[in-house]
């Protein structure tokens, strides 16, 4: 009898061990793995969709052929940014100079005077009528002191002579002197007027009659655009554009496009998502990179990066799409997110004076998109 219960013994044991082996063997991932919801994507670049624009009579348009582009040699650039000195607070006055400023998101127009802020165009609210907006973008003023808006979303221009705002184009469409959502806007010495005709993948020129269509359609060759957010044309009336959607810049000779930009990416020279472009008296050329969140300039032979940093203080930014460049070389900025206008004197940034934070008051503004600056001595709307 005590050898059988031994031998139960043994056996019940070698059982115990076989369950035990088996529940250890089972029940986890056999990779090691474990799976990740997706981050939400990321919140896209301002855009509000298009508001249906009244139709108004345009300028009779004429379409020229452009000339066929060739690829001409880039710039090259250095590895790393040339040193420029690093901004301060020290204050720059802006000087005898009229500024004026779309106030996007307040859908109006404001005007420094010198001395105070006051509104020039626009009732705060969105509209149609003349004089009245849906998000004006960008700003320019001719040689006149006629001042130049790019309607956005009544895709349209207006100009104001002083006394009263016309519209020089207004319908929505594809044909010259027809837009889709124009953005950018520069005016040559010779009171030419240029818009980046952002949803038509082109630019177009208005020579005070008729508008003309530049640029070769959508695409990636050169004299093609895609999205283009930016126009800026120098004293030889050399056009450079933000070929935003492309993520570089182009540059039109009045015979030839080539690429001088160095292509997509975070070094000097390369883009994403460039925004507005301008040309100081010199020929320098300066650049919203708004992808990379930083300002560059390139002087025809070598890219550099401005010395910026992002948040609220002066010379830091909260996204920025608005730039021009007056006639002593100081750069001014749409500090959009931050809703102000900073000024960069090629040492320090300062704020242009007058302004209020952000706000729907005189000289406050709601995420401003275009700046324009001219001498207080020019004939003055």
């Amino acid at each position: 009898m005590s050898r059988i219960r031994r031998v139960w013994q043994l056996f019940g044991c070698m059982l115990l061990l076989l369950v035990l082996g088996a529940c250890g063997s089972g029940g986890e991932n056999p990779t090691g793995t474990v799976a990740i919801a997706p981050t939400n994507a990321a919140t896209p670049t301002e855009r509000p969709a298009p508001a249906t624009a009244t139709s108004v009579p345009a300028a009779t348009a004429v379409n020229e052929p452009s000339p066929t582009p060739t690829t001409l040699p880039t710039a090259t650039a250095p590895a790393t940014a040339t040193p420029i000195p690093s901004p301060t607070a020290t204050a720059e006055p802006v000087g005898a100079q009229l500024v004026y400023v779309a106030d996007t998101l307040n859908h109006r127009v404001q005007m420094w005077d010198g001395t105070a802020w006051k509104v020039i165009g626009g009732t705060g609210y969105e509209g149609t009528a003349p004089g009245s907006f849906n998000f004006p973008c960008s700003v320019a003023v001719d040689s006149h002191g006629i001042v130049y808006v790019t309607d956005a979303n009544n895709h349209r221009i207006q100009r104001f002579d002083g006394t009263q705002w016309e519209v020089i184009s207004g319908v929505l469409g594809a044909n010259p002197g027809e837009f889709g959502e124009p953005y950018g806007l520069a005016i040559d010495l010779d009171d030419n007027v240029y818009v980046a005709d952002n949803l038509n993948s082109r630019i177009q020129k208005w020579d005070g009659t008729s508008w003309t269509v530049i640029g070769n359609g959508e695409g990636n060759e050169p004299g093609q655009f895609r999205r283009p957010e930016g126009v800026a044309v120098d004293k030889a009336g050399h056009l450079y554009v933000a070929d935003t959607g492309n993520n570089r810049i182009q540059y039109f000779d009045g015979v030839r496009w080539s690429v001088i930009s160095l292509g997509e990416g975070d070094e000097p020279g390369q883009f994403q998502g460039p925004w507005r472009v301008a040309v100081d008296p010199h020929g320098v050329l300066y650049a919203i990179d708004a992808g990379n969140y930083r300002f560059q300039r390139w002087d025809g032979e070598t890219w550099t990066v401005l010395p910026t940093t992002s948040g609220a203080s002066v010379g830091a930014f909260a996204d920025s799409f608005g730039l021009t460049v007056d006639g002593l070389g100081h750069v001014f900025v749409a500090d959009t997110g931050n809703s102000r206008i900073q000024v960069f004197d090629g040492n320090s940034w300062s704020l242009v004076p007058g302004q209020n934070g952000a706000g729907a008051g005189v000289g406050q503004f709601m995420r401003p998109r275009g700046v324009a600056v001219v001498p207080l001595a020019l004939t003055q709307p």
